[in-house]
């Protein structure tokens, strides 16, 4: 039996000035209900079946086309899923459906 090739998520990350209270909020909200710490980040896309070099590459391209982005929190959720037991909702933005049409326009080459 051989094994999978690794998969990679794409994720973009706080600004820096703001890492550290999103680092305290996670692990005091991941205490409160019981639940595991990680790093506050945004999925553009997860699973990617696509070798580490690549997804470097696209992540590199995909920067310098997108500009850094601001999006305003409008909610905080919860739920089962393990990967989205705690949330932040974004409305909706073209830059982040650009982000993940780059990263699937990738994925289907």
């Amino acid at each position: 039996m051989s094994a999978s090739p690794p998969q990679y998520s794409l994720w973009l990350l706080p600004r820096s000035d703001h890492e550290a209270m999103l680092v305290e909020h996670v692990a005091r909200l991941s205490a409160l209900v019981g639940g595991t710490r990680f790093a506050p980040h945004v999925t553009i896309h997860g699973d990617l079946p696509l070798s580490q070099d690549t997804l470097v590459a696209l992540a590199q391209a995909i920067a310098v086309q997108v500009p850094q982005q601001h999006w305003p929190i409008t909610a905080l959720q919860a739920g089962d899923h393990f990967f989205r037991c705690l949330y932040l909702r974004f409305d909706d933005h073209g830059a982040f459906a650009q982000l993940q049409s780059a990263v699937l326009a990738q994925c289907a080459t």
